[in-house]
């Protein structure tokens, strides 16, 4: 989908294995390796696949890798973000500097970027509109600490950038049921 002056993909990727955490998750085998909300395909089949970063980037450490995305697609990066977000947020154009803040920021940005109504997100699914066409799914995260967990299905969608901001960490993106803001953290590539 054509939002301002880039193409986005308007559907999650989902290719790739079923790798549970308790067998070990994904490694750098050449095989592309996935979690599924709950170890259920199905929820792949809807959301997408949960990936971690290294997973996510095919073992490139390289800003803009092309990562596991079809061939003519990249991983987007921290910037490109920004640009996106700027494109669609009603009250905070692109280059303007809140979009360097980290945490929930702009006004409607995640609003525009959500589909509406509760299939696939929980209620309010607060400033819904999917104006932007980008169309995001509250999929939920899959945290690898302890046994590993998965986190909020139909709460939260999380996407991750190809921009690290330390050896360990890298920026990533989160849309929330909640609010219509959207939010750029950092976290463990794991």
């Amino acid at each position: 989908v054509a939002i301002g002056e880039q193409c986005w993909m308007a559907e999650d990727l989902k290719i790739g294995t079923m790798v549970t955490y308790a067998a070990g998750g994904p490694s750098d085998n050449g095989v592309t390796e996935k979690y599924c909300y709950n170890n259920d395909t199905n929820h792949c089949e809807t959301y997408g696949g949960l990936y971690s970063w290294d997973e996510a980037m095919d073992y490139s450490t390289a800003e803009g890798s092309r990562g596991i995305c079809p061939e003519g697609w990249h991983i987007p990066t921290d910037a490109e973000f920004k640009v996106l977000e700027g494109s669609v947020d009603s009250a905070f154009g692109i280059g303007d500097p809140v979009w360097d803040n980290m945490g929930y920021r702009g006004s409607n940005a995640g609003g525009e970027l959500k589909e509406t109504g509760f299939d696939y997100w929980n209620n309010p699914n607060s400033g819904a509109t999917n104006g932007s066409g980008f169309s995001a799914r509250g999929g939920g995260y899959h945290l690898s600490v302890g046994p590993g967990y998965f986190y909020q299905n139909k709460q939260s969608a999380a996407y991750w950038t190809s921009s690290a901001s330390s050896a360990f960490y890298s920026y990533y993106r989160m849309i929330s049921y909640s609010l219509s803001r959207i939010s750029r953290f950092d976290n463990s590539k794991a």
